[in-house]
């Protein structure tokens, strides 16, 4: 049975009304934590996202904050966001580089705040030398992820568009683990893919059994520096 859309929004201009709310979730919101330096801005083809890292963990995100009991834990749903204009440079002075960060597509039980340590479930696309890949964090498996693009050149990755696709299935997350597929790809002029499979146990601790929050964090966990991306869509389909 193929999932319906329930959810899209085109970030063009700084948007962040859906252009479809089948669910009535309302706009996204934006947020990062307290003592982030973070920041977004609207641009003509999208929503600007920038993050200065100190070393410690740090993100800014935007999300699509749901009510209590508004879609359950046990939901099997698809988030895709589409990005481009990835880009980080080195503190101008003191020690450390802006790698590793990432774009991430996330679920979680709390709201648009971005804390570390709360319980989610994420897929990223990962910014780290020698290159780019997708990245399932927290997964059961015990693999790595392999290099998708090689070498770390923003300077050619910039003209690039980006997808990143989430299927999560939360069925048995609760005292358990939720299962997941990550799928990225990258548009010409580069062209790359990867695909994979996990299940994690972020979201099985049994402080609530209904989703919080979906939506796309840029993140960073010990990266120094600058990091930023423009968000251009994403949307959210759900089966029944």
């Amino acid at each position: 049975m193929p999932s319906d859309r329930v959810y899209d929004v085109d970030f063009r201009d700084g948007n962040l009304t859906p252009s479809l709310d089948g669910m009535h979730w309302g706009d996204m919101r934006v947020g990062s934590g307290a003592g982030i330096a973070a920041s977004s801005a609207a641009d003509p083809q999208g929503l600007k996202l920038a993050l200065a890292g100190t070393g410690s963990a740090a993100g800014i995100g935007v999300f699509a904050v749901l009510q209590e009991d508004v879609l359950p834990l046990a939901s099997r749903l698809l988030m895709l966001v589409e990005f481009d204009q990835p880009a980080a440079s080195p503190p101008t002075s003191g020690s450390g580089a802006p790698e590793p960060w990432a774009v991430a597509l996330t679920v979680k039980f709390g709201d648009e705040t971005f804390d570390a340590q709360a319980p989610m479930a994420n897929v990223t696309f990962q910014f780290r030398p020698p290159g780019t890949r997708l990245n399932t964090p927290g997964h059961l498996e015990g693999d790595q992820p392999a290099t998708l693009t090689a070498p770390m050149d923003y300077e050619k990755l910039a003209p690039a568009r980006f997808q990143l696709e989430h299927h999560f299935c939360g069925v048995n997350a609760a005292g358990r683990y939720a299962v997941g597929v990550g799928t990225a790809v990258v548009g010409p002029p580069i062209r790359a893919s990867d695909q994979r499979v996990y299940s994690q146990d972020g979201l099985s601790g049994g402080q609530q059994d209904w989703i919080g929050a979906l939506g796309v964090t840029l993140a960073t966990i010990n990266g120094f520096g600058h990091m930023g991306v423009r968000l251009r869509r994403f949307s959210v389909s759900l089966w029944p």
